[in-house]
This record gives C-alpha cells, structure tokens and sequence, in this order.
C-alpha cells in the first residue's frame, strides 16, 4: 500500500475498500455490473476509457482537466455535457441508510476539472448531520485546491439549503446549476435575494479564504494531529473564528484529513468531521475501519465542533477514539 502526496496536504492512501458504492480497484461481478449500468449508455471507447481511470489505484472521485476534455471528446458532449452524464456515476457514493435517496453532485472547476460529490446520512444522529451531495462536491473541490467552481450538474434540483451553502462560494456570482433535462440557471436564479458574508461585514468568501499560520498548543501531539492542523490552516470560518480540522486514520494507516467550512446563514455549515467523512468516502474506504481520528480547532468557545465529531463518528465506527487539540495563531 502506498501513500501519495495529495494537495493542501490531503495525505490519502489510495487504496480502495469493497463497498456498495465506489468502484476502485478489484470489484465484484455485482459491482462491475453496477459500475456498467452506470455508464451503460456511453459509447464503448468512452466506456472503456472511464473505467480505466475510476479503476485505477490513485483515482479519488476526480478526473483532471485533461481526463474531462478527452472523455467530452469521446461522448462528443460540451463539459456541462459531460457533467451531467457522471452524475450517475457520482450517485454509486452515496451513503443513505434512512432515506435510501440517493444524489450525486459533478462541480466543474475553475481548473476544468471535475469532482464527485454524494449526499451521506449518520444512522441513529440528527438528520441535520447529513450531508448533501453538492456540499459533498464542493468539499472535494476544496480540498484538491480548487479556488472556485464554474458550473454544478445534480441529480435533483438543490433545497433550499443547498442554495444558501452555495452562495457562500467565491464564484456564487457566476456559478451555474446543471439539472438533467433541463436549461442551464445561474444560481442567482434560484436564490434571489440572497442573505451572504457581505451582510455580516465579511468580505472572503469560501474557496478564497486567506491561509492561517497555527500552532498546537499540546506538546505530545503526532502526526495525525499535525495533518488536521494543516487542514484547519486553511478551514473556512470568518463567522466563528473558530478555524478547524479533522483528520481520520484507518486501520491500515490511511490518512485523509478534512476541514470547516461556514456560511453566513450558520445552519448551513459544514463540520470537519462531515468535510473529512466525505473526503474519506470519496477515497473508497470504509467507515467501520476508521481506528483515530484528531480534532483540531482554534476557538472552541465560539462553535465547539467536539460533541458533534463525537456523535458522528461513534455512530459509524464506535471502536475510534477522538482525540481533541486546540490551536493557537503563530
């Protein structure tokens, strides 16, 4: 098993676990034949071309720039085009025990690339503990460095909600919203009259967020912890000031580690152990062999993410143990 440098300093091994809903490396006669319904109505080239990415060991629910501009050669299809046609793909993710509704997300990149984005529900938690497919997206986006993302192509029209988080982004202004069947809508559009970070005197938005030098206030923390403190440097929370991370370990050494992102409207946020669960699905790996997971936030007073990481992850792997730092600016 090998561990690549990914960037922001995601650290993921990118080995991928059986599941019912990714399709990485080795699979099942039932999940090739998911994996082919999928994509069963591309054309062959396009279809072989596909499955060699998503089966290859360092594939992480992404295509490059390069991957999407020659799979929209094959398909013969614009990148919106193209987008909409993965969202199948992106819904094979999706982790929905309660509602058994599953959506998938595609956001496009400023860079032209892709991301996959799925929505996931915590049995035995609060329903406000789900996540959504297109905050799903724009995580992975986030943390593979995107600065801001062009269009996003879903399986169902975003709620309400959805819409709010979305505003929040740095390219809200211009950003586009892609439904199957139907015209591409601004998503000013869909939320007219918006309330966002300039009614509250903020002027960064998500994705453009300055990087904050942090330090561990603890003298014994490793390098679980240092991974999560390099993820809360560059978590988003102009609200809180309460900037955070999480990094989770597997049982056979994975790392991936994900962070806090705000909105003006507070309910929409999302935790760092939701950004981190996300990430960690998007890698393929389950979460029942999730051994560690650290906690790093710098102001807990403010919005303390401890009890909510607690709920969360001891619903999906009750044998991981939490540990909690804070940190302080340099």
């Amino acid at each position: 098993m090998k561990r690549m440098a990914l960037p922001l300093t995601l650290v993921i091994v990118l080995a991928f676990a059986v599941s019912d809903s990714a399709f990485p490396g080795e699979k099942s006669p039932a999940q090739a034949h998911d994996l082919d319904t999928a994509i069963g109505a591309f054309p062959q080239d396009a279809r072989e071309y596909l499955r060699t990415i998503i089966s290859a060991e360092e594939f992480d629910a992404r295509l490059g720039a390069g991957q999407a501009v020659k799979l929209g050669a094959l398909l013969g299809k614009s990148p919106h085009g193209v987008a909409l046609a993965l969202i199948g793909l992106a819904q094979r993710y999706a982790r929905t025990p309660v509602s058994h509704f599953n959506v998938g997300a595609v956001a496009i990149g400023a860079s032209g690339a892709m991301y996959f984005g799925s929505n996931m529900e915590f049995p035995g938690q609060a329903l406000s503990f789900s996540v959504h497919a297109e905050q799903s997206a724009i995580m992975n986006a986030w943390m593979h460095g995107e600065k801001g993302i062009q269009a996003l192509a879903i399986s169902a029209a975003p709620c309400g909600y959805c819409r709010q988080f979305l505003h929040e982004l740095s390219t809200a202004s211009s950003l586009i919203i892609l439904l199957p069947g139907g015209k591409p809508a601004p998503l000013s559009a869909l939320l007219p009259d918006a309330f966002g970070p300039e009614d509250l005197d903020v002027e960064g938005r998500l994705m453009d967020s300055p990087r904050r030098e942090l330090r561990l206030e603890a003298a014994n923390a490793d390098s679980l912890a240092e991974a999560a403190l390099e993820a809360a440097s560059t978590s988003y929370a102009p609200y809180s000031h309460n900037y955070s991370a999480v990094a989770l370990e597997s049982g056979q050494g994975a790392v991936v580690t994900g962070r806090y992102a705000e909105n003006a409207a507070y309910n929409p946020s999302m935790s760092p152990m939701q950004a981190a669960l996300c990430m960690y699905n998007n890698a393929g790996l389950a979460f029942e062999d999730i051994q560690r997971a650290a906690l790093v936030q710098s102001n807990p007073r403010a919005a303390n993410q401890d009890a909510a990481a607690r709920a969360v992850l001891g619903s999906l792997a009750p044998q991981a143990r939490l540990e909690t730092y804070e940190a302080a600016a340099r």
